[in-house]
């Protein structure tokens, strides 16, 4: 897989997909011709290991002007070392100006809630040095 080499690093696509990865993420808009856009966009992103991040406070991404019609196109996607570096990153979705989409904002909310639970990412288990640190760890 392309991202592979990228796996120890931070790793994040954002930007307008113009396709939406359910049907809850549309109206306005008869969904049938969509339907083969969704699966290949969720399998791209199953695919290729790829972690959506949440967005906080909006549903949709996108307006037709009239409003008639509204989408969450853009999302931000990680892979790799992200998640570990910035376990609580989200999305804000913040107010729409002279664009039909509203800007998007990268938030980390700094919170402690005590020790942290343990996560595993199936991605791990491609990082050719897993199970040797898990090894180590474990008889340390």
């Amino acid at each position: 897989m392309l991202l592979d080499q990228y796996i120890n690093e931070c790793v994040g696509i954002i930007g307008d997909f113009n396709s939406i990865r359910d049907e809850s993420r549309r109206i306005g808009k008869a969904l049938r011709e969509y339907i083969r856009d969704i699966k290949k966009n969720c399998d791209f992103i199953e695919s290729s290991n790829l972690t959506e991040i949440s967005l906080r406070g909006k549903k949709f991404t996108w307006y037709r002007l009239d409003g008639s019609c509204k989408s969450k196109l853009d999302i931000f996607l990680v892979y790799g070392a992200w998640l570990n570096k910035w376990p609580n990153c989200t999305l804000k979705g913040g107010a729409r100006t002279v664009s039909d989409h509203q800007p998007i904002y990268i938030e980390e909310i700094a919170k402690d809630w005590g020790p942290k639970s343990f996560r595993f990412f199936s991605w791990w288990l491609k990082n050719p040095s897993f199970i040797e640190l898990v090894d180590e760890k474990w008889n340390s």
